[in-house]
């Protein structure tokens, strides 16, 4: 039987521990001008050192620098510069060229290499479809070698190096390709009609389409893991693959009982991230978007905002996480976009620490006690949901209440 007092030690021990655990928060906003902040069209290089948004570059090393201007175009030129890839160490910069969309709508898209320090590379008008912005999938490799693209009008992939060299990778359908492996090897198609799962080789390349049965979002960088989520279930869950299709995890719904989208995979498959909705309201088929997600294999997911706090970085309290950008492939280090009527909009840059899962703890607060229980009977008394799913078989009955009663036993999580 668990005392009070005990309670109260174990606790304050737990307290102790996590001060050792910092979490970090930073606003990405520049010294320079008093309004110049990174926008929500950053990205962020795969070892969360690099980070730019087509105006601006930020790294741990050099602070803020400008992002110059587009070899060819006068300074005041409406053509601007929106990134969508950075290769692992940032060297690489791979993204479009594009007008405001609003006064040139039928402006031709136009791709670009850039090399830190080296030339600025414009591709051909007709370079092909990639990964598209708001789908947050990087065309490019992690090595910075190569970027996938489909030829809608062919139903052709290829693969393109910095050089603009083309090589062709066969005829596989699908409406935009991404993102990419680290060595371009391993890609991902969307839009392709099969009625099954599909993959294929071509040249020296792999794809896959895992068809209507569920939506491929992406694909870990060493390109042996696979992420999306189920298409045409209630309660959709995100789920991770292996490159023959076997189901590695599911994901339950986010700790405050939200539905979980992975857009980010580490190297090893061992923490996720994403954005989380909430179901539609009645009459719509839109799901209203809401905080982003932070998910260690063995966990539920959890709140971004919810663990910056938990472990330090307290700071993260005044803004409103809004959207997931990057994840560095070790999966420690998070670009996202926060809102805030004091400080204003800016890209952040965030650092978790490892923590050991705990899943019965639901409060997230470092024990399994009463407000656990409490949360616990009232998920396991409506049975149909998922809110306290610890096997992820989307019920919350007694093969859940077995592992919650192990956990609520010992009180400390791990």
């Amino acid at each position: 039987m668990r005392s009070l007092s005990s309670v109260v030690f174990i606790s304050a021990l737990f307290s102790l521990d996590s001060v050792a655990q910092i979490a970090t928060f930073e606003q990405l906003r520049t010294p320079f001008y008093p309004f110049a902040a990174l926008t929500n069209e950053a990205r962020m290089s795969g070892d969360g050192r690099v980070v730019t948004d087509g105006t601006w570059r930020w790294s741990r090393d050099s602070g803020y620098t400008p992002a110059g201007f587009i070899p060819g175009e006068a300074p005041g030129s409406t053509l601007r510069r929106r990134p969508l890839g950075l290769s692992d160490d940032g060297e690489v910069e791979f993204g479009e060229l594009r007008r405001d969309e609003a006064f040139w709508p039928n402006d031709p898209l136009q791709g670009y290499y850039w090399q830190g320090g080296g030339p600025f590379t414009r591709l051909a008008a007709n370079f092909g479809v990639v990964a598209p912005w708001h789908a947050m999938a990087s065309p490019m490799s992690g090595d910075g070698r190569w970027v996938i693209s489909i030829k809608s009008a062919t139903g052709f992939a290829w693969r393109r190096d910095r050089s603009g060299q083309e090589s062709q990778l066969g005829l596989i359908g699908g409406s935009w390709a991404g993102p990419v492996s680290r060595t371009g090897r391993v890609f991902v198609v969307h839009g392709q009609a099969a009625a099954t799962p599909s993959t294929g080789t071509a040249a020296d390349a792999q794809w896959i389409d895992l068809g209507p049965a569920a939506s491929v979002a992406g694909v870990n960088a060493t390109g042996d893991l696979f992420f999306g989520h189920e298409r045409f279930t209630i309660g959709r869950q995100a789920v991770i693959w292996r490159a023959g299709g076997d189901v590695t995890a599911k994901l339950g719904p986010t700790d405050d009982g939200r539905t979980a989208f992975i857009r980010f995979l580490s190297d090893d498959g061992s923490v996720a991230s994403g954005i989380s909705y909430f179901p539609p309201p009645p009459f719509s088929s839109t799901p209203a978007k809401t905080p982003p997600f932070v998910w260690r294999n063995g966990e539920l997911p959890r709140r971004l905002d919810v663990v910056l706090r938990r472990f330090g970085a307290a700071q993260a309290a005044y803004f409103n996480l809004t959207d997931l950008l990057g994840m560095s492939s070790d999966g420690k280090t998070i670009l996202g976009y926060a809102t805030s009527p004091w400080f204003g909009s800016a890209a952040f840059v965030a650092t978790i620490p490892e923590w050991l899962p705990c899943a019965s703890d639901f409060d997230f607060d470092g024990v399994v006690g009463d407000e656990d229980f409490v949360l616990f009977a009232a998920a396991y008394n409506e049975l149909d949901t998922t809110a306290c799913d610890l096997n992820t078989d989307d019920r919350t009955d007694d093969l859940d209440f077995v592992v919650f009663a192990a956990a609520y036993d010992q009180l400390v999580c791990p």
